[in-house]
């Protein structure tokens, strides 16, 4: 009985010892410093994240529901070479316009591709994922004939439509949308450390 005790309070003593090891890693951990695409929602509103992730989610359902959803005036494309869907929805009575971007699994081969197109070639300056930049090249035109530039813009996507999404943000910055912010969901990363430095002050945040 006494030997079963002992080995009672040896175990009990090992695990208090672990928890306090854990508990010291914890307390001494330094704040994380994440920049560029953001993982911090302390400065973001829950009604806003949920409205972006709803939108993003939607995006899944068929161009028709999605009207259904969100109004008659919302124009979808999709564009076969990437496997993108892309909503845009710019109806004028709406506190801002949205760019939704749906993804498929016919766009893995493109998070497999781990060429980056270089910083000296691209017009952002930056070290972007080669597959996800030509995704947005593709669309990027259709996409700009209907955004206005004054105007509040939105942007969001879920995956692998995410990544195409943060890169958006950053190009109609870059492009004189001074307003354009995005929330995306499950993004894979586009850039590199240097990248994401250098996009540290834009409002594009990752959940």
């Amino acid at each position: 009985m006494r030997i079963r005790r002992r080995i009672l309070r040896a175990v009990l003593l090992l695990a208090a010892t672990v928890v306090l090891i854990l508990a010291g890693v914890i307390w001494w951990a330094p704040p994380r410093q994440d920049k560029g695409l953001r993982d911090d929602f302390n400065d973001v509103a829950l009604e806003q994240v949920l409205a972006f992730g709803e939108r993003a989610n939607s995006a899944y359902h068929d161009p028709e529901t999605f009207r259904k959803e969100y109004g008659p005036e919302i124009e979808d494309g999709e564009f076969s070479g990437s496997g993108l869907r892309v909503y845009v929805d710019h109806n004028p009575s709406g506190k801002a316009q949205w760019v939704v971007l749906r993804g498929t699994a016919n766009m893995q081969n493109i998070v497999d591709d781990l060429e980056f197109v270089g910083r000296d070639e691209h017009e952002l300056g930056i070290n972007v994922h080669s597959g996800f930049d030509a995704a947005l090249q593709e669309c990027l035109p259709w996409i700009l004939q209907r955004l206005d530039k004054t105007r509040l813009t939105w942007v969001t996507g879920h995956s692998l439509g995410g990544a195409v999404a943060a890169l958006l943000v950053v190009t109609l910055h870059h492009r004189g949308f001074n307003n354009v912010s995005g929330i995306t969901f499950g993004q894979p990363k586009i850039t590199d450390a240097y990248g994401a430095n250098k996009l540290a002050h834009l409002k594009i945040l990752r959940s």
